[in-house]
């Protein structure tokens, strides 16, 4: 399968922090030390959550525009820079709005949560007036 970017573009923003290329690596290193190595260091989780994300994104863009799409929308030469970080845009929309669907799928109806508290308290009291052995 093609990929239309590099996966490790979430450490462009760390790198930018650093007042040098040498404070970087350096800073890199020094937390690897301390940390226990690369996988265990707390910028490269960091890093890692936006590789996570842009293969999440990509697959959803296979999955509902088509497959290659994004890869093609990147290499395509009829549109500008703008044209295509316009059709990234409608697509991360698009994304956003299927996940907060989902995430929403997920939570609790209104009234449902207190309804449940209530239904437990409920058979709770009742449970204990059973086995009361004073009744």
């Amino acid at each position: 399968m093609k990929e239309a970017v590099p996966l490790l573009v979430k450490h462009l923003p760390q790198y930018e922090e650093s007042k040098t290329k040498e404070t970087y690596v350096l800073s890199f290193g020094v937390e690897y030390l301390f940390s226990g190595g690369h996988n265990n260091a707390p910028r490269e989780s960091i890093a890692n959550e936006g590789t996570y994300n842009y293969i999440k994104f990509k697959n959803f863009i296979d999955k509902t525009v088509g497959p290659d799409e994004l890869y093609n929308l990147l290499n395509n030469n009829n549109l500008t820079d703008q044209g295509k970080m316009d059709k990234l845009d409608i697509w991360n929309q698009v994304y956003l709005e299927e996940l907060n669907k989902k995430v929403s799928s997920l939570l609790p109806k209104e009234g449902e949560l207190e309804n449940q508290t209530m239904d437990k308290n409920n058979k709770e009291s009742n449970v204990s007036e059973s086995t009361n052995p004073n009744r």
